[in-house]
C-alpha cells in the first residue's frame, strides 16, 4: 500500500522532527519559563516593598497603633472631673488611701502645652495600701497616662498628727 502523498517523505520526516522538538520545548521548557517569569515579577515586588513607602499594611496598622495610644492619653474634658473624682474615690475608699489634694476646674495644671496637660494629685496612707491604689489607678481607662509618681513622708508638723503617714504625688497627663 503506497501512499501518494504530494511531498517528499524528507520533507514529511522535517515536518514531524519539528512538529515533536515543538512539543517536546513545550512540555518541557514552558513550565520552566513560565516558573522563571514569575520569579522575576515576585522578586521585583519584594523589591519594591523593601522601603516603607510601599507598604500600605504597614502604615495602616502604624496609624492604628497611634490612634490607640493618643485614645489612652484622650479624656472627654466634660466629663473628666466627675469621672475622676468618682474612680478616685470609690478607688480610695476600696483600698484605705486619703486624697489629700485634688486639680479643681479652674485651677493651672502642673505642666500644660497645646495638646497636653498634666495635674497634680496627692495622697497619703500606709506604704502597701499606696501601692495597691497605684496598680488599680494605672489600670483605670479614660483617666489619662500617669507621667510620675512621688513617694515621701509627710510634713513635720503633720507626722505629730497624723503618726508619720507617707503621701504619694501622681503626676496625670490628659490630651486636651
Amino acid at each position: 500500500m503506497q501512499y501518494n502523498l504530494p511531498f517528499k517523505r524528507a520533507y514529511l520526516l522535517a515536518a514531524l522532527a519539528l512538529l515533536l522538538t515543538l512539543l517536546s520545548a513545550r512540555f518541557a521548557f514552558w513550565n520552566t519559563w513560565q516558573a522563571w517569569q514569575l520569579n522575576k515579577q515576585l522578586n521585583s515586588r519584594v523589591g519594591e516593598g523593601a522601603y516603607i513607602s510601599f507598604q500600605p499594611g504597614y502604615l495602616e496598622r502604624k496609624s492604628k497603633n497611634l490612634s490607640e495610644a493618643i485614645s489612652l492619653y484622650h479624656v472627654d474634658t466634660s466629663a473628666y472631673r466627675n469621672t475622676l473624682l468618682t474612680a478616685l474615690s470609690t478607688l480610695a475608699e476600696q483600698e484605705g488611701v486619703k486624697i489629700v489634694d485634688l486639680p479643681t476646674e479652674n485651677s493651672n495644671p502642673y505642666f500644660q502645652t497645646k495638646s497636653y496637660k498634666i495635674e497634680k494629685i496627692e495622697f497619703q496612707g500606709p506604704y502597701a495600701n499606696l501601692l495597691r491604689f497605684y496598680y488599680k489607678f494605672y489600670q483605670l481607662p479614660h483617666i489619662g497616662m500617669i507621667r510620675s509618681v512621688q513617694l515621701s513622708t509627710t510634713r513635720e508638723q503633720e507626722k505629730v498628727k497624723d503618726g508619720g503617714r507617707l503621701q504619694m504625688l501622681l503626676y496625670i497627663e490628659i490630651k486636651r
